[in-house]
Parts: structure tokens; sequence; C-alpha cells
């Protein structure tokens, strides 16, 4: 047992509190990879810095070392208390007792709030995000926080394998879907490190990767709706098997044959192709047109 391990557990133990499996607690206890989080996030005074699921506040502490505040959200009143008292040194740390997210798509808007009042009292700010998701939550979060209006710039992100390789996946294969377009489309992104079980504990039964997210602020004017582009997205990975022509039409009830083969050839993309094989730039331009015709069918009545 490490170090990090004996000290984490001992912690834990003092406290009464044990691991939930429900929530996905699994601690990154080692320390060396904390550094290497810390070290991507490229700190500064001008940052402030989201951590979701803060625990016993390890890694805060070394963000609060780096940045010009930190804001901890930790959903376990007990582990909260727990990353309190080992901050009590850090006036620049505020440490929340709540869930990050208000609904499956949602981020909890009492954290949304305290963010944009932090980032609000600075001359120049810059969000950054910095965490070991919750297992359990990981890829709802992320998805939260590439289509919400928070102004982040920057995410380094302790994800598990099989959804680090959802990110990162390419069109055609079995692991691409609404998160790789998602993650793509909103970002610039590239795995940091792998993260073996023994990184944490309780020891999880898979690995976990290290990914660094460069936030395109540009992808806010390229994607014109983004409801129709999660409608898209809903349509072309709800349906996988089926031909677009046909998935498309899940997307909206007005949209008849005719005209979803029309936006397609407005698209330039092949009514017979199936979704899987569409780039994240297909997929946006496609979004965007039926934008414009739901648009212009409005304007029209």
């Amino acid at each position: 047992m490490t170090g990090g391990q004996r000290e984490l557990r001992a912690l834990l133990e003092n406290a009464g509190v044990r691991p939930s499996k429900r929530l996905g607690q699994n601690f990154l206890v080692d320390s060396n990879l904390m550094r290497v989080m810390v070290e991507e996030a490229a700190l500064s005074a001008e940052d402030v810095v989201l951590e979701i699921g803060c625990a016993t506040g390890r890694l805060t502490e070394l963000l609060a070392e780096g940045a010009g505040a930190v804001y901890g959200v930790e959903v376990e009143p007990r582990l909260a208390e727990l990353a309190r008292q080992r901050l009590t040194e850090f006036r620049n740390v505020v440490i929340d007792t709540c869930d990050i997210m208000e609904s499956k798509s949602e981020l909890n808007p009492k954290v949304i709030a305290k963010l944009r009042s932090m980032l609000a009292g600075r001359k120049e700010t810059h969000l950054k995000v910095v965490s070991n998701l919750p297992y359990s939550v990981g890829s709802l979060v992320l998805g939260a926080l590439l289509l919400g209006e928070l102004p982040i710039e920057l995410m380094v992100l302790t994800l598990q394998e099989e959804v680090a390789e959802r990110i990162t996946a390419r069109p055609g294969s079995k692991e691409y879907g609404t998160l790789s377009v998602l993650s793509q489309v909103f970002s610039e992104v590239r795995p940091v490190r792998s993260v073996p079980p023994t990184a944490f504990w309780p020891k999880p039964e898979v690995s976990s990767t290290i990914l660094r997210f460069v936030i395109r602020k540009e992808a806010r004017d390229e994607v014109r709706d983004v409801e129709k582009l999660v409608a898209v997205l809903r349509a072309v990975f709800g349906y996988r098997r089926k031909k677009l022509g046909s998935a498309l039409r899940h997307v909206t009830k007005e949209a008849n044959k005719e005209t979803v083969k029309g936006l397609l050839e407005g698209a330039g993309v092949d009514a017979d192709r199936r979704g899987e094989s569409l780039s994240p730039k297909e997929i946006v331009k496609l979004a965007n047109m039926l934008a414009e015709d739901a648009a212009s069918r409005g304007s029209s009545r």
C-alpha cells in the first residue's frame, strides 16, 4: 500500500466514510499523476479552476498553489468537510457541497452562478476545469461542460479508458458516437497519460486516461443551433443501423422524406450513408442546414 493510499484510508475511516460504488468514487492517490494534471493545466494567478469531485482535497491543494482561485464541488458532505479542513490556510479556495449536475444534461445552476461571480470579480480571468471525474457521471458531465454556456478555455480530466477511446474515436469505428463529435467539434483534445488501476483507491477494474481539452471558441459561431446539433446526433447515433435518409426523419416530425432528401443533397451527403460514417464537420453542416430549414419554415407561417 502506498503512502497516498494509507493517508486516504485513514482520513476516510476517521470520518466514517466508505467509498461509494453508486457515486463512482475511485480516488486518485498517485501524487505524481496529480502533478501531471496540474502541469497540463498550465495554471497562473489569472486562472479560476473548477474541480469536480474534490474528495479530501489533495488535488485541490496543488491547484490552489498555482491558480488565482479554485472552486471545488463535492457531493458527499463528509468528504467536502475533510477538504475544507485540509485547505483552511488557502484563502483562494471555495468548497461547495452539491451535485455538479442539475439533470442528465444540465449543470447545476448554483455552480454556474458561483463561477460567474468568481470570474466577474477579476480583471483578466481564464476558466479551467481540472478533475478526476467520477466514473458514474463522467460522460454526462463532459457533455454538459462542452454544451454549456460557461466560458471554459481548457480542461484536464481523468476519465475511464473506455470513455477516452470514445472521445477520440474516428468516423466508422464502433467507439465513434455523440461524445466523439461533441468533443471534437467544441475542443481540440489529446490524451496525456494512461492511468493504471493501481493509481486509485479503491482500485477499479479498468484503466483510465488523462485527457487535455483546449476549447474551440470559434465552435460557437460554427454551430448555429446547439439544440439542432444534439437532435441530429440523437438521430444519427440512435439509429446507427439505418441509412441517413431514414434516421434523420426522426429529428423532427415535420421533416418528410423529400425534405430530408433535399437537406442531405444541400449538405453534399449521400442519403444512403450510415450516420456513423459522417465526420464531425459533416454533422455540423447537416445540423446547420436543418436549423436554416426550420427557421425558414417558421418565418413562412
